[in-house]
């Protein structure tokens, strides 16, 4: 199968239309060692998603110890899966370094065509602001914000400024789907540690279970030690979900 559609069965995976067999062939797909660079954050998930299938806590593996604890059989779960995020699927095409391009156009015979790149770039970055700002939910619709959240972090440069943006987006914006595709684009910056600091600290602002499990999911995926804290202030707020506080209390178990 060819790389795009391996990209295309993607998106139906996180649309939940693919098959059981297409599922199964994605799973044995992903666990070869080689795929290609934009599919290096999916193979990621991927092989997050198939060892958290066999975590072992207190003698249950886990599933077995998740269900034996919820005592309401019909309590909805909040995981990391299809139905709740598309993780990672939006990676920046490309960084291009304003002073670098400001070195290439006083020493390289096409520093026109950079500087316009340059332009461009800076361009799409207050479009960018723009949209996701606070005052900018009154006017624009969630689609719209979402569809900048994933379609405008690949041209925009991986800053500071874009960070942020992205972190008030998560933190602040009215519509949970936004924030929750801030969440997902945020991990592309994982390696940052306001990114890390960020999602520790979203734990306390968001009341919506969707938001709250996602976060627990990531904080787990990155081994984040310093979360252990905040995590355990989650599960001990009052009216949580009770799936929710079970899915915290596993992860301060993965996470000491």
């Amino acid at each position: 199968m060819k790389w795009d559609n391996i990209e295309e069965l993607l998106e139906r995976y996180y649309d939940a239309e693919t098959t059981l067999e297409e599922e199964d062939y994605l799973r044995a797909y992903f666990n070869q060692t080689e795929v290609p660079a934009t599919l290096k954050a999916a193979q990621e998930l991927f092989k997050y998603m198939e060892t958290q299938r066999n975590v072992k806590l207190t003698g249950y593996k886990h599933d077995e110890w998740l269900f034996a604890k919820i005592e309401e059989p019909k309590g909805r779960q909040f995981f990391l899966g299809r139905d709740s995020i598309k993780l990672l699927m939006q990676l920046a095409a490309s960084v291009i370094l304003v002073t670098g391009g400001f070195w290439l156009g006083t020493r390289n015979p096409f520093a026109s065509s950079t500087n316009h790149e340059v332009a461009a770039l800076r361009q799409d970055l207050q479009e960018f602001k723009k949209v996701l700002s606070p005052q900018a939910s009154e006017s624009s619709t969630a689609a719209a914000r979402i569809q900048v959240v994933k379609e405008g972090v690949r041209k925009t440069s991986a800053d500071k400024e874009v960070v942020q943006v992205l972190i008030n987006a998560m933190n602040f914006d009215p519509n949970v789907n936004v924030r929750l595709a801030a969440c997902e684009s945020l991990f592309q910056y994982r390696h940052l540690p306001m990114v890390r600091e960020a999602y520790i600290q979203s734990l306390q602002i968001q009341t919506d279970p969707n938001v709250q499990a996602m976060l627990i999911d990531i904080l787990v995926a990155l081994k984040e030690k310093q979360a252990v804290d905040q995590v355990k202030k989650l599960s001990q707020k009052q009216n949580l979900q009770p799936t929710i506080k079970l899915k915290a209390q596993q992860a301060i178990g993965i996470l000491i």
